[in-house]
């Protein structure tokens, strides 16, 4: 499974990409402070994202816009917006997020979140999930 995490702090991406290892030890999770180059990095290598968590706030392009274009090259990949707020949920769907995580960040959130998104990751299979109980 290939997941992008965008997080504008260097801490709380650090933090979410440990959860993300800890869910799923098998996973490659890219990592990046700035979604514009996120995208760049992604488009450059024809990459194929399974998952993208992002916040939705971020210097530059903003993780909803982050979203759509990432939708827009491939329907399949699933995206998960984080805020401290509820103000941006509507908005986050309408991007076509699969989940809205609001902060802070746990293990048990990004373990509910990566699982409901599981089965319709492109080569999901159930025995992946090592380690990560749903």
């Amino acid at each position: 499974m290939l997941i992008l995490l965008v997080r504008r702090e260097k801490k709380a991406l650090g933090e979410l990409r440990q959860l993300v290892w800890q869910c799923y030890p098998g996973s490659d999770a890219l990592a990046f402070t700035d979604a514009a180059q996120a995208l760049a990095f992604v488009e450059g290598r024809r990459l194929d994202i399974d998952l993208c968590i992002t916040d939705v706030q971020l210097s530059g392009m903003t993780g909803l816009r982050l979203v759509r274009q990432l939708r827009q090259r491939d329907r399949r990949t699933k995206a998960v917006l984080i805020s401290a707020s509820r103000a941006y949920g509507l908005d986050a769907w309408r991007a076509g997020a699969s989940d809205y995580l609001l902060e802070p960040v746990t293990l048990d959130s990004v373990r509910h979140t990566i699982g409901n998104c599981s089965p319709f990751l492109s080569g999901y299979q159930a025995e992946e999930r090592r380690g990560c109980s749903v």
